[in-house]
């Protein structure tokens, strides 16, 4: 059986190595098969931004930034299914440490949450981790920033209470649209050997559940990531162009 927080009161099993990234709204997407689901991610309050814009690459899709939405509206349009839900829910809370901070304090207690999952803007340490640990005791997945060498960070964040990381986080970059240069975060294959070299690093000097994402959307890939040392994995970019693909690979890997 797999747990993402084998050392929490509240510890998380699931049924399946793989996670989902909703993207979307629960109730279109059947999670009976997945080892857990991600909400789609929240910020404290609504960010005002332009519809996020996507270019194709050679080896994946590079987008302007993800879409967000308060916690206000997350708590109003998806909480009362979360206590229903067939697998643990995980809220993806995104912002720099006092948003965090608030989010935190605002999910704190809603019924059916399994856990969250930290995406830190900012000054990236342990600092922020440790504030929001003495704010919850829901399990804390953290996610690593894609960097050389992401070990003594990896090891910052555990010792301020992470239960688990995510390795890791969209690499920025750009890529020329119309004649204009379009950045943002890159996701889809290419991204993988260098998950997988960061995997191994974290791997080497860490020992809570590393969660994978990276252009995972087939089971060799997968086999891979869990492989490299991975406890769990997340799928998330590939839903775009398949939107059943990780129930595909939960049923997959089970057989």
């Amino acid at each position: 059986m797999i747990d993402l927080a084998p050392h929490n009161p509240y510890s998380v099993p699931l049924r399946s190595p793989v996670l989902v990234a909703t993207g979307c709204a629960m109730r279109e997407l059947d999670v009976s098969q997945v080892g857990a689901v991600l909400t789609r991610t929240v910020t404290v309050h609504t960010r005002h931004l332009p519809p996020p814009c996507w270019a194709a690459t050679p080896a994946g899709l590079l987008l302007s930034h993800r879409p967000t939405i308060s916690v206000r509206t997350l708590l109003r349009d998806d909480a009362r299914r979360w206590s229903r839900s067939t697998a643990p829910v995980w809220a993806s809370v995104l912002g720099n440490g006092d948003e965090l901070l608030e989010t935190v304090s605002r999910l704190a207690g809603v019924e059916g949450l399994a856990g969250l999952v930290l995406e830190i803007e900012g000054l990236f340490s342990g600092r922020v981790v440790h504030a929001i640990r003495t704010r919850t005791l829901l399990p804390l997945l953290v996610t690593l920033p894609l960097v050389p060498d992401a070990a003594p960070l990896a090891q910052e964040l555990v010792a301020a209470g992470a239960d688990a990381l995510c390795v890791a986080a969209a690499p920025h970059a750009a890529m020329l649209q119309d004649g204009s240069v379009l950045a943002g975060g890159l996701y889809g294959p290419a991204v993988m050997p260098l998950v997988l070299h960061q995997l191994s690093l974290v791997r080497s000097v860490v020992e809570v559940p590393l969660v994978a994402q990276g252009g995972i959307s087939d089971l060799a890939m997968a086999r891979d990531y869990l492989a490299a040392g991975a406890s769990a994995l997340l799928v998330d970019a590939a839903r775009w162009g398949e939107p059943f693909v990780a129930q595909r690979l939960a049923a997959q890997l089970q057989a």
